[in-house]
């Protein structure tokens, strides 16, 4: 796959930038996910409390591409160059009949942003 997952910065300033997030999942068997949240010590840069999923960033499903879901994120602010943990999230509210929703596990991650060269 030629499209690029993961966490990076985005911008042409090497000191800071926006972090960009993007998760995918292929075609297939559906994962039932309906949201995905991410949070990590970033969000205190944004003005909010780290790793606080209630307030962590919404990442948009984008299902035009035919090899699967791509679902996306950018911080609003930009952030100082540098290391930052992530962790995603996704509250299934899908659940088979009979039983109730339950959180789906989160998918660890850690982000990289260094300085381009």
């Amino acid at each position: 796959m030629q499209a690029r997952c993961g966490a990076w910065q985005v911008g042409n300033d090497i000191d800071r930038g926006r972090i960009e997030f993007r998760v995918f999942f292929p075609t297939g068997p559906a994962p039932e996910i309906d949201a995905i949240r991410v949070a990590g010590d970033f969000q205190q840069g944004l003005g909010d409390n780290n790793w606080d999923f209630a307030g962590g960033l919404p990442l948009t499903q984008d299902t035009s591409d035919p090899r699967g879901s791509f679902w996306t994120a950018q911080t609003n602010l930009e952030l100082p160059a540098g290391f930052y943990q992530y962790n995603t999230l996704s509250p299934s509210t899908t659940a088979p009949p009979g039983s109730s929703p339950t959180r789906a596990p989160a998918t660890a991650a850690s982000a990289t942003r260094t300085r381009q060269s």
